[in-house]
C-alpha cells in the first residue's frame, strides 16, 4: 500500500513540475520583445513633404504641411516567401512568439519627431506610424503644424527637420531618414514715430522740427521720409530723406520749414515708407516692402499777417496820368471845334 502511494506521489510531482515549466516558458515567450540578436534583413524608410512653402510666413500665422512616410523590407520575392511563409523563416525574422500565435501579426513601428529653430513652434499629429512587413513600400501619412514668432529674423531662410526612425525588430535591421520644410519669415516693419503734432512757428524765421522714428519690426529697415503741403506757402526739406534703422533702435530726422510771406496756418502731411535692408536676390521685391505710416503736423503762425497800407504814392501817380489824359483829350477836342 505504501509503495502505491509513493508511486502516485512521484508521478504527481513530475506532472506538476512539467506543467509549471511549460507555463513559465509560455509566459517568457509572451513577454519577449526581441528574439534575434543578429539582423538578417535590412529595412528602408523614405519621408517626404506634400508641399513646400513658397511665400513668406507671417509671424503668429499657423501653417500645416502634409508628411508622407514609406517603409519596406529590403528583400526579394524568394526571401519574402521564406521569411513570411515558412515557419523557420518567421522564427528567424519575428521570434517564437509569433510562431506559437501568442501574439498577433507583427507591425513595424516608425517613430516620428520634429526639430525647429528658436522662435518656431512645431508639432506632428502622430508620434508614430505602423506598417505591415512587406518587400514593397507601405505608406502612412502625418501632418506637421507650425508657427513662428516675431523674434525670427525677417526673410532669413530656416528649416524644420522631420525625422522617421525604425528601431529594428527581431531579425530586421533598424533604419531612419529625414526631410526638411523650409520657410522664410515675412518682413514686419512696425515703424513708430514721435513728433509734436501742433507747433507755433514764426512767419519770418526758419523752424526745425525733430521727428524720432523707431523700428519695432523683425528686420533692419531703410525709411524714406516724404513731405506734402498743397498750399505752396512753405519751403520744406528734410535733412535725411532715407535713414537706415536697426531693429529696436530709434533715429532722428529734422524737418526744416521756412514760411513765405503768404504763410498763415498750414498743415504738413508726412509719410514714412519702410523697406527691409535684406540684400539677397532670392526674395521678390514685394516681400521687402513694409507698411507705410502717415501723420500730419499743424503749423500755427505766431505773427499775424500785417494789414497792407494804402498805396498813396501809386494812387497819386495814377491820378496825374488820368488828369494828363483828360487835358490832352480836351485840347484835341477844342482844336477840332476851332477849325470848324
Amino acid at each position: 500500500m505504501n509503495k502505491k502511494i509513493m508511486i502516485i506521489f512521484v508521478l504527481f510531482t513530475l506532472l506538476t513540475s512539467g506543467l509549471s515549466s511549460t507555463f513559465a516558458l509560455a509566459k517568457e515567450i509572451q513577454n519577449e520583445t526581441t528574439t534575434t540578436t543578429i539582423p538578417l534583413v535590412a529595412s528602408e524608410i523614405s519621408i517626404n513633404t506634400s508641399s513646400q512653402i513658397s511665400e513668406t510666413l507671417t509671424p503668429s500665422v499657423t501653417k500645416t504641411v502634409g508628411i508622407t512616410v514609406n517603409f519596406k523590407l529590403d528583400m526579394g520575392s524568394l526571401a519574402k516567401w521564406f521569411f513570411t511563409k515558412r515557419r523557420i523563416g518567421r522564427l528567424l525574422l519575428f521570434g517564437p512568439s509569433y510562431i506559437l500565435k501568442l501574439k498577433g501579426d507583427p507591425k513595424a513601428v516608425v517613430n516620428l519627431s520634429v526639430e525647429c529653430p528658436t522662435g518656431c513652434t512645431a508639432t506632428l499629429d502622430k508620434e508614430s506610424v505602423e506598417f505591415a512587413f512587406n518587400n514593397v513600400f507601405e505608406t502612412a501619412n502625418a501632418q506637421l503644424t507650425f508657427s513662428i514668432n516675431k523674434t525670427v529674423p525677417a526673410l532669413e531662410s530656416s528649416d524644420i527637420t522631420i525625422k522617421a526612425n525604425f528601431n529594428g525588430f527581431g531579425g530586421i535591421k533598424e533604419s531612419s531618414n529625414m526631410t526638411t520644410v523650409s520657410f522664410r519669415p515675412a518682413y514686419i516693419s512696425e515703424i513708430t514715430y514721435d513728433v509734436q503734432k501742433e507747433i507755433n512757428i514764426s512767419s519770418t524765421n526758419e523752424t526745425i522740427i525733430p521727428i524720432n522714428i523707431t523700428n519695432n519690426g523683425n528686420g533692419d529697415a531703410t525709411v524714406e521720409v516724404k513731405l506734402e503741403n498743397s498750399s505752396g506757402n512753405l519751403n520744406m526739406s528734410i535733412d535725411t530723406e532715407n535713414i537706415t534703422i536697426p531693429i529696436n533702435k530709434t533715429k532722428q530726422v529734422n524737418l526744416i520749414i521756412t514760411p513765405t510771406k503768404n504763410f498763415e496756418n498750414e498743415t504738413i502731411n508726412v509719410k514714412l515708407i519702410p523697406k527691409s535692408t535684406y540684400s539677397g536676390t532670392d526674395v521678390e521685391e514685394k516681400y521687402l516692402q513694409g507698411e507705410n505710416v502717415s501723420f500730419s503736423i499743424a503749423l500755427i503762425n505766431t505773427q499775424p499777417k500785417e494789414k497792407e497800407q494804402f498805396p498813396l504814392f501809386e494812387l497819386l501817380i495814377i491820378a496825374i496820368v488820368i488828369i494828363i489824359i483828360i487835358l490832352m483829350a480836351a485840347i484835341i477836342l477844342f482844336r477840332k471845334k476851332k477849325q470848324q
